[in-house]
């Protein structure tokens, strides 16, 4: 913001390795950093070392999300890059803007259960979308999908339903796709005006989008380098030919931020590992990882152990790359904005064969 950064204190290694995959600098804020600060080149630091900080806004933005994680009851506000506040603290959950909306929620204790109220605030921060539903989607070609009490809708940026009611469901595509509800158990399209129509006939999935894009198999990484396997195991060979990660694990994925995530068998998770072969103490091991995401899909259940299960897809994904004939893993719609399954043969799913 201007000359105005955000801060980590500690060390900086300055070398970084050929293998690692860029990071765009608007993703830089999506990184688990720990507590950080607001510094300006020209005064020093505006704020105390205590923030946590999500984007607000893409570009030069004017204003960053922003909350005291030392603060007794710790909410985002909007602030600005003199550290003060544009909008007071008042948000536990918050996102970006999409389409002059940002979705934003509080926690609430009810006599039963904890659940969240949301809303959406315009660029200056101004709640416009009441905090009066049970979740709401960031807005994409001027709907978000709301939810409250069971029934879901569409709405526009002005809080308005489409159609001006809740059905039992709704699915949005995001492909140019027609909005689709569900009424009395059957699935309609829905106009601009509200009006149902018949559901145009969709070709199922896998489709093809063009010509393959590299990377156009599961052994392929984005940064050029390759996993290998040797015996049943594998590791990770650069674009030199030469060997990164001795293959040695029952799976491992691709370079990300430097790292790459393998199964320790030892402690029944997924932990990180550098391009020096070593592993790294940080981030924290994960339960169950996925190479491939699709939103409202998920991995096939391979084993009853969540981790097993993970290790097993990730093995096949692999396999089906070094050899297209053995079968490839599939991904669950969770049967909501989910359905059916998708083979999943390379990592750009929407390129795949």
């Amino acid at each position: 913001m201007g000359d105005v950064l955000i801060v980590r204190k500690g060390q900086f290694r300055p070398k970084r390795a050929p293998e690692m995959e860029e990071l765009e600098p608007f993703d830089l804020l999506y990184v688990d950093y720990g507590p950080m600060g607001l510094y300006s080149l020209s005064k020093g630091w505006l704020t105390a070392y205590t923030y946590e900080f999500k984007p607000f806004e893409r570009g030069r933005p004017n204003y960053v999300w922003a909350r005291d994680v030392s603060a007794k009851q710790p909410r985002f506000g909007l602030m600005n890059n003199e550290g003060e506040w544009k909008v007071e603290p008042a948000f536990d959950a918050v996102q970006s803007l999409h389409e002059g909306r940002a979705v934003v929620s509080v926690k609430v204790e009810d006599a039963e259960t904890r659940r969240g109220h949301w809303g959406a605030v315009d660029p200056e921060g101004k709640v416009v979308i009441p905090l009066a539903y049970d979740w709401l989607s960031y807005w994409d070609q001027g709907y978000s999908v709301v939810r409250l009490n069971g029934e879901e809708g569409f709405l526009d940026t002005d809080g308005n339903l489409l159609g001006g009611r809740f059905f039992q469901k709704v699915e949005r595509d995001l492909q140019g796709k027609p909005l689709k509800v569900q009424l009395d158990g059957n699935w309609f399209g829905i106009t601009a005006d509200g009006r149902l129509v018949d559901v145009p006939e969709e070709k199922p999935f896998p489709f093809r989008v063009g010509k393959p894009i590299t990377p156009s198999k599961s052994t392929q990484c984005k940064s050029g380098v390759s996993i290998v396997s040797k015996e049943g195991l594998w590791g990770l060979q650069g674009p030199d030919g030469r060997i990164l990660v001795e293959p040695k694990f029952e799976a491992i994925s691709c370079f990300r931020r430097g790292i790459a995530w393998f199964p320790d068998i030892a402690k029944n998770a997924w932990c990180p590992i550098g391009p020096d072969g070593k592993a790294r103490n940080k981030p924290d091991c994960l339960p169950i990882y996925s190479e491939v995401e699709i939103s409202h899909h998920y991995q096939e259940k391979l084993d009853p152990d969540p981790f097993r299960s993970s290790v097993l897809w990730m093995q096949a994904f692999l396999k089906h790359g070094s050899d297209p004939s053995h079968p490839a893993p599939r991904l669950i719609g969770d049967g909501i904005q989910g359905h059916g399954s998708i083979s999943v043969t390379c990592r750009e799913i929407i390129q795949c064969d």
